[in-house]
C-alpha cells in the first residue's frame, strides 16, 4: 500500500529535472495515520542503490487541519551532494526514487511511495 501515489515520474516524464551541481528542494503534503512517523529517502541510478546524504524533513502533521493526519514532506539536496552524483552516461540520465515512512509502534507501519524519477542533466558552462 502506497503513502502517496506520485502518478507520474517514469524515465520518459521525470517528476523532477535538476542539473548536476544545482540545488533541488522538492516539497509536498503526505496523509499517514494518525502516529509519530518518520521517512527515509531511496535512490537507485539503473540496478545500482545509491546512499545519497539527504535532508528529508517530515514535519506535521498540519495543525491547520485537525480532522486529518496530512504531514508536510521536504526533500533538500545541496549543490554540492548533486555535483557528485553519477555521471550521466548519455546526455540525461534518472534515479528512480522512493520514500517509505515508518511509526514507532512495535511492530511498525509501514508505507511506501510509488516510485517516481528524477532527471538528472549534464552541467552545462
Amino acid at each position: 500500500m502506497s503513502a502517496i501515489s506520485t502518478g507520474f515520474g517514469t524515465p520518459g516524464n521525470p517528476a523532477f529535472s535538476v542539473r548536476r551541481g544545482d540545488t533541488l528542494e522538492m516539497r509536498g503534503v503526505v496523509t499517514l495515520p494518525a502516529g509519530n512517523w518518520s521517512a527515509v529517502a531511496a535512490f537507485r541510478a539503473g540496478n545500482t542503490r545509491i546512499v545519497i546524504p539527504s535532508t528529508l524533513i517530515l514535519r506535521g502533521p498540519n495543525e491547520s487541519n485537525p480532522s486529518k493526519n496530512d504531514w508536510i514532506l521536504t526533500l533538500a539536496e545541496k549543490s554540492d551532494n548533486t555535483a557528485s552524483w553519477p555521471s550521466a552516461t548519455s546526455s540525461y540520465d534518472y534515479f528512480v526514487c522512493a520514500i517509505t515512512f515508518s511509526d514507532e509502534s512495535l511492530p511498525p507501519i509501514v508505507r511506501t511511495t510509488d516510485d517516481f524519477s528524477i532527471l538528472i542533466q549534464p552541467r552545462r558552462v
